[in-house]
């Protein structure tokens, strides 16, 4: 009986190691994506600020990085609305439940990344030269 034991935890943990592997090389190619994005990004920019100068520039890959957003965001809002299938309300947990769950973890997740966001464009805003020149009462640098 110890052997089959023995068998059975081996054969767990040799499955549990290659997922855990497989996930893992699936998070780092995600990570180097995101990086090559921001490289190819970064380098629009700089062939933009070449062209239009580099206040313009910014101004439109940020305005591209808004769209960008504003379409997913939609989407998302698109398929959220959507009924589910027959086959999947048949196969899903009953509605009624017996509390009202007031926040989802996805929008408290959806909360916390547009506060980050937000804070980090007012933090961009407030130390650019360009604001400081514009506001009343702050010498030009």
């Amino acid at each position: 009986m110890g052997g089959l034991l023995a068998y059975v935890s081996l054969q767990a943990t040799t499955a549990l190691k290659r997922y855990a592997i497989v996930y893992g090389l699936w998070a780092f190619g995600c990570l180097i994506v995101v990086f090559a994005a921001g490289y190819g990004l970064d380098a629009f920019r700089t062939w933009l600020m070449f062209r239009y100068g580099a206040v313009l520039a910014s101004l439109i890959v940020a305005g591209g990085l808004i769209a960008v957003a504003g379409c997913l965001f939609g989407v998302a809002m698109v398929i959220k609305r959507r009924q589910p299938s027959s086959a999947s309300q048949s196969t899903s947990a009953p509605r009624g439940l017996p509390y009202s769950k007031s926040y989802s973890p996805a929008s408290m997740l959806a909360a916390g990344a547009a506060a980050a966001g937000a804070l980090t464009a007012a933090v961009i805003v407030a130390r650019s030269r360009l604001v400081r020149a514009i506001l009343p009462g702050h010498s030009r640098p």
